[in-house]
């Protein structure tokens, strides 16, 4: 037996060696495979595919009129004196009798018209690609079923897009129907890639249990096999061991292009084009479908070459965002990585990647991939698992759907791939439930999909979640998201940079160090925010943009709270400073009171992890509510809240000592990791118990800390209760006039592993607490 092969790239080159074609093939002119796409189009028009491959353009009579359809299957009827086949006019008339006959007319005669506005079928852009590349590679009718019919063969036909892969399965279906191109046991089963393979969830241990049930009985039947599939995909390697026959369509060529042009412009002269020219560079199936809207091929070479002039964007870049050095270092390298890649300084697997952004909603997560990809010069391309999960919510659909955005990642680059909510997707390792078969799936078919970019040039990918402890560990291991970049607000230092950044050209050359005091604390959405309402302040009185009106749009969104809930909130944030300061777990950088609560930004200190380590934490991050109780008598639920309140992060930290760290009652017995281990304080009594003691003796601890200090606690309370604001020398000179309580254990100064505090709050060197 003779088979004719054709071998794609050696990046997925992934089956046993091929056998050299030894049949002689006909010479064919460059004029025979221009003739045979036309033919494939005109099979496509002529056997009722219309819908699907031509765009109906008024105004003119079709080039070729289609063929009528065949009358739709006649349906049998049941009952003693209904036996015969009817088609649906049938029955429509039947109805009709029966009514006439007892009612009477139930509705008047039809008056709709024929629709006599002249028209024309012109092939949609994917499908003259198709045909092109069909008949580019085959040649002809007779070189199709040559390649196609081979007796038992399982061959791999790549398309160049992901988008082509279901045009190239119809076109190749019609073209089989219409030629009869193969004897019968040579007839070709076609298959999509994701067709051919079982699910997950369908899997079985029997022989070819990897594959689905239309495939498995094609290859115990031997038939011929075509697999359809992305040209940059790698196939299963269940799947790739099979395959005997390769067939990579052509990429579109100074050839292909003025063909396929002249297909969805057949009344205008043809156009020629040098191997070097931009429009092919461009000629994307999404590019030429929107270009096909063009009057002329002449306008739409001309949209297509104007692709790739890239057009700056207004505005700052990366360099002006406002970002720690520590979160701006990897990001920088990222980008000399990226532009040495680019000029071949540095090999692809030498360029940092695999970045997961971590931190609180609205500091620019999803902003700063678009920044990276505009100083390298490339597309982003933003995914998520909501976006994924818009066509069905089965865990087939969504796999089916994340393999496809892949491979137009692969297709695209170089580019960044951006993955919004990581955490969505799940984790396997969470407590069974009824959903963790599907989370397997989805977390397997990611995995595969990420796996699949270790060899592929170009694609940086990034990721952004708001819980790091929700993902999946597997998501984090090397090679995948294995570099953690913890993003948070804009620190007192960074404010005016952010306000200039969303000001732009606005207040140029203002000092902006009042504005950044009072907004001390805001998120970069709500710097966002306040900076539009200060614009809209402005357009009311039509007049310019003054510092005056941002600081009445800072006001606005920051009322002044109440006097005595102020003062509450001043004394809970001092007691958090003195604390960290005297146990030696932090350093206080930055006290603020805003119109929703206050914060205490402090500087972590690495740790050991010992047990003195964590009852240190815990006295620090319940000092506030002890500073309450201490000075006003009572606390308040202030402490309180979500994941990133005092009291979660302290019951994580008790519960972990406890069930993770082996320094609690447990012993060494390993239970669960901290984040998961909460979640069994509503059924664990004796671990509450256990927990709740850790909990009220740090409370107890940090109650006899301020009571030592208590005038100081007072006076820098009302420090920061007058200016809203302790930061630089004068907090640095009330922590100085700090006695340390004798009884304080002392946290270890050898560099460790961090503490859970650390980890729970983004792995920052710098900790919020409220």
């Amino acid at each position: 037996m003779t088979d004719q092969t054709h071998d794609l790239d050696a990046s997925t080159t992934d089956a046993r060696p091929f056998r050299p074609d030894t049949t002689p093939s006909s010479p064919c002119t460059e004029a025979d495979w221009k003739s045979f796409a036309a033919d494939i189009l005109d099979k496509l028009l002529a056997g009722g595919h219309e819908r699907w491959s031509h765009r109906i353009i008024p105004g003119a009579m079709p080039l070729k009129p289609s063929t009528p359809k065949s009358p739709a299957p006649r349906k049998k009827m049941s009952g003693p004196d209904r036996s015969g086949w009817h088609d649906a006019d049938d029955i429509d008339s039947m109805l009709d009798e029966i009514a006439t006959e007892d009612f009477g007319p139930l509705l008047p005669p039809s008056t709709k018209r024929e629709d006599t506005t002249p028209r024309r079928y012109l092939p949609q852009a994917a499908a003259a690609i198709v045909a092109a590349q069909l008949a580019r590679q085959f040649k002809s009718a007779t070189e199709l079923r040559h390649a196609l019919c081979v007796p038992g063969a399982v061959i791999h036909l790549a398309t160049s897009a992901p988008e082509l892969e279901d045009i190239t399965f119809k076109a190749l279906e019609v073209l089989i129907e219409s030629e009869g191109p193969c004897a019968s046991l040579s007839t070709p089963r076609l298959f999509c890639l994701d067709d051919a393979m079982a699910s997950a969830s369908k899997s079985k241990p029997e022989v070819l249990g990897a594959f689905d049930a239309g495939f498995r009985n094609s290859l115990i039947e031997s038939q011929t096999i075509i697999v359809l599939a992305p040209k940059h995909q790698p196939l299963p390697p269940a799947l790739s061991a099979l395959i005997t026959h390769r067939i990579a369509l052509p990429e579109i060529d100074a050839a292909m292009l003025p063909e396929i042009l002249a297909q969805l412009f057949p009344d205008t002269a043809p156009v020629t084009l040098d191997e070097d020219d931009l429009a092919i560079m461009n000629a994307s199936p999404e590019a030429l479908t929107l270009c096909a809207r063009a009057d002329s091929p002449e306008m739409a070479l001309a949209q297509l070459r104007a692709r790739s002039e890239r057009v700056v964007a207004d505005g700052p870049g990366l360099i002006d965002f406002p970002l720690a050095p520590d979160v701006r270092a990897p990001l920088d390298q990222l980008i000399a990585d990226m532009q040495d890649w680019g000029v071949g300084k540095i090999g692809w697997s030498d360029v940092q990647r695999g970045l997961l952004f971590v931190g609180p909603p609205g500091c620019g997560k999803t902003e700063i991939p678009r920044l990276i990809a505009r100083s390298v010069d490339i597309p982003v391309l933003p995914g998520s698992m909501a976006a994924w999960q818009a066509d069905g919510s089965r865990a087939s659909e969504i796999c089916r759907v994340m393999r496809q955005f892949f491979n137009k990642a692969r297709a695209m680059a170089p580019c960044v791939l951006f993955i919004d909510e990581l955490d969505t997707f799940g984790d396997r390792a969470r407590p069974h439930d009824q959903n963790s078969t599907w989370t397997d799936m989805v977390i397997g078919a990611l995995l595969e999909c990420l796996d699949g970019f270790n060899e592929l040039e170009g694609v940086v990918v990034i990721a952004a979640t708001n819980h790091l402890y929700k993902i999946d560990a597997a998501l984090r291991r090397p090679g995948r998201f294995d570099r953690l970049v913890s993003i948070e607000h804009p620190s007192l230092e960074l404010l005016p940079q952010a306000f200039r950044w969303h000001l732009r050209d606005d207040l140029d050359g203002v000092d902006l160090t009042e504005a950044a005091m009072a907004a001390a604390g805001m998120s970069g959405a709500e710097i966002a925010a306040t900076v539009r309402e200060a614009r809209a302040i402005a357009r009311r009185r039509k007049t310019p943009l003054t510092l005056g009106d941002l600081m009445t749009a800072i006001r606005n969104r920051r009322p002044r709270v109440d006097a005595a809930l102020h003062w509450r909130i001043a004394v809970h944030e001092c007691g958090h400073a003195i604390s960290g300061h005297l146990v030696g777990r932090a350093i206080p950088k930055l006290l603020t009171i805003n119109g929703v609560g206050g914060d205490a930004t402090m500087l972590r200190r690495s740790c050991a992890g010992t047990k003195a380590d964590y009852e240190n934490d815990l006295i620090l991050l319940l000092a506030g509510r002890a500073a309450e109780r201490l000075v006003l008598r009572e606390p308040s639920g202030g402490s309180g809240g979500d994941e990133r309140s005092d009291l979660a992060q302290a019951t994580t930290i008790a519960t972990a000592i406890e069930t993770s760290y082996g320094l609690g009652a447990s012993g060494t017995v390993w239970q669960a990791s901290p984040e998961q281990a909460v979640e069994r304080l509503r059924f664990d009594g004796p671990l509450r118990d256990r927990v709740q003691a850790h909990l009220q003796k740090a409370e107890a601890e940090a109650t006899r800390i301020l009571k030592d200090n208590r005038t100081l606690l007072e006076a820098m309370a009302k420090t920061l209760s007058a200016q809203g604001v302790l930061t630089g020398q004068p907090l640095r000179d009330y922590l100085d006039q700090l006695r340390e309580a004798p009884s304080v254990a002392t946290s270890s100064d050898e560099p460790s592993q961090p503490s859970l505090i650390k980890k729970t709050v983004a792995d920052q060197d710098n900790m919020n607490v409220s």
